[in-house]
C-alpha cells in the first residue's frame, strides 16, 4: 500500500492542472442541473419537455463517448479538455437567446456532448499519472469536487433566477468555464498519446477482449447511472408539484450535495482499503431507496430529508465509475476502452430523464418513482454474481477465504 506522503504528493502535483479547473466547471455545470429541468418547466405545462431536455442532454453524452475516446487518442487530453471547455462556455451562452423549446434542446445536446468529452478527458489523464492501489483516494477527491459543485452551482442558480432572471445566470455559468479553460491552458500537460501511438490497437479488437466486463459491469453502470440522472428530474419537478421555490428547491439539492461532498473521504478509503463493490453496495441501495421514498414528502422539511439520503447513496459511489473505469482499462487501447465504458454507462443517464419523464407525464410522477427505485435489485445481483472485485485489498482476500 503506497505511503500518505505518496499520495499526497500525487494530490499537490494534480491541484492546478485538475482539480481546480474541475471544481470551476463543477460549479457551471451544477448550476445547468437546477436551471434547465425549471427552464423547461417554464416553457411547458408538463414535466415531460424538462425530462425530453435532460435525455437529449444523456443521449448526446452517450453518442460522442466513444468518438471523444478516439480524440483523446489523437490529440492528447489536454487539448480535449481545452476543447471541451470552450464549447461548453459558450453553449451557456444560448440560453440567453433559448425561449423556445427547440434551442432549448440545442443546449442540453451540446452541453452533454462536451461534457462528455471534458470528463473522459480528465479520466484518460489520472488513468495514466495514478497507479491501481492509489487510484480511489485521488478520483475521489476529484469526484468529491464535482458534489461541491453540486452545492454550490444550484444554491447559486435558485437565487440568482429569482433576483436576475434565467438570463443573467445563464451568462455567469458561461464566465464560470472561462476560469477552468485559463488554468487548463497554463497547466495541464498532454499526457495521454503514447499508448495509443506506441501500440495502434482497433477499437473492435478492444471490445471483443472486454465484452463479458462491458456486459457485467456495465449493465451495473447503466442502472447506476438512471438511478442518478433521474434524480435531475424528479427532484425538481416533485419540488414544483408540492409547490415549493425554485430557490427552496436549490437549497435542498445544495444540502444534499453537502452530504455528498462530505463522503469522499469515507468513500475514498472504502475503495482503496476495503474493495470497490464495498462502496458501490451501499450506493445502488441508498439511491433506490430515497428514489422510491420522494413521492412520500409533501413539505419542505421531508422533502429535504429525502433528497439529502439520495445525496449520501451518492456519495457513497464517489468516483466509482471513474475509479472501475480505470480498473478494467487495457494498458494499450485505453482511451478506446474509456470511450465504450462512458457509452455504456452513459446510456443509462440518456434513458433515465426521457423514460421517467415519459411514465411521469402519463401514469404520475410516484409511480414512475417507484418503477426506478425497483431497478436495484437486478443491479445487485448483476454486481454480486458477475462483476469481479478489480481491488482486492488484504482485508477482502482475508475475509473472502474465511468465508
Amino acid at each position: 500500500m503506497p505511503s500518505s506522503s505518496s499520495v499526497l504528493k500525487i494530490i499537490l502535483g494534480l491541484t492546478l492542472p485538475v482539480y481546480v479547473p474541475s471544481l470551476f466547471s463543477a460549479v457551471a455545470r451544477g448550476a445547468l442541473f437546477l436551471v434547465l429541468p425549471l427552464y423547461a418547466l417554464e416553457l411547458a405545462s408538463g414535466p415531460f419537455l424538462a425530462g425530453l431536455v435532460l435525455g437529449v442532454r444523456g443521449f448526446s453524452t452517450m453518442l460522442v463517448d466513444i468518438p471523444a475516446g478516439l480524440l483523446v487518442g489523437r490529440f492528447g487530453d489536454r487539448n480535449v479538455m481545452l476543447l471541451s471547455l470552450f464549447m461548453l462556455g459558450a453553449t451557456s451562452v444560448l440560453g440567453v437567446l433559448a425561449p423556445s423549446a427547440a434551442l432549448l434542446l440545442v443546449m442540453g445536446a451540446l452541453i452533454g456532448a462536451f461534457s462528455s468529452s471534458w470528463i473522459l478527458a480528465r479520466i484518460a489523464l489520472l488513468t495514466e499519472l495514478v497507479d491501481t492501489p492509489q487510484r480511489g483516494r485521488v478520483v475521489s477527491i476529484m469526484a468529491a469536487l464535482e458534489r461541491a459543485g453540486g452545492l454550490i452551482g444550484p444554491v447559486l442558480a435558485g437565487f440568482g433566477i429569482e433576483i436576475f432572471g434565467y438570463e443573467v445566470v445563464f451568462l455567469s455559468i458561461a464566465a464560470c468555464f472561462v476560469i477552468p479553460f485559463v488554468l487548463c491552458l497554463i497547466f495541464t500537460k498532454t499526457h495521454a498519446k503514447h499508448t495509443e501511438r506506441h501500440v495502434p490497437i482497433h477499437l473492435g479488437i478492444v471490445i471483443r477482449r472486454h465484452i463479458k466486463i462491458f456486459m457485467s459491469g456495465g449493465s451495473v453502470m447503466i442502472i447506476l447511472a438512471v438511478l442518478r440522472s433521474s434524480r435531475s428530474l424528479v427532484i425538481p419537478a416533485w419540488g414544483v408539484a408540492i409547490g415549493l421555490s425554485s430557490s427552496e428547491i436549490g437549497i435542498a439539492i445544495s444540502l444534499a450535495a453537502l452530504v455528498d461532498t462530505l463522503m469522499f473521504l469515507p468513500a475514498g478509503f472504502i475503495l482503496d482499503h476495503v474493495g470497490r463493490k464495498a462502496a458501490l453496495i451501499p450506493c445502488l441501495i441508498l439511491l433506490g431507496l430515497s428514489i422510491g421514498l420522494l413521492p412520500l414528502t409533501e413539505s419542505f422539511m421531508l422533502f429535504t430529508l429525502v433528497v439529502m439520503l439520495s445525496g449520501l447513496g451518492n456519495g457513497f459511489g464517489t468516483g466509482i465509475f471513474m475509479t472501475l473505469g480505470g480498473d478494467f482499462s487495457p494498458r494499450y487501447g485505453r482511451n478506446h476502452f474509456l470511450g465504450v465504458w462512458r457509452f455504456v454507462g452513459d446510456s443509462g443517464q440518456a434513458l433515465g430523464p426521457t423514460t421517467l419523464g415519459y411514465l411521469a407525464n402519463a401514469i404520475g410522477t410516484g409511480f414512475a418513482c417507484l418503477t426506478t427505485s425497483l431497478m436495484v435489485l437486478p443491479a445487485l445481483l448483476i454486481l454480486c454474481v458477475f462483476v469481479p472485485e478489480p481491488h482486492p485489498t488484504k482485508k477482502l482476500k482475508s475475509f473472502t477465504r474465511k468465508s
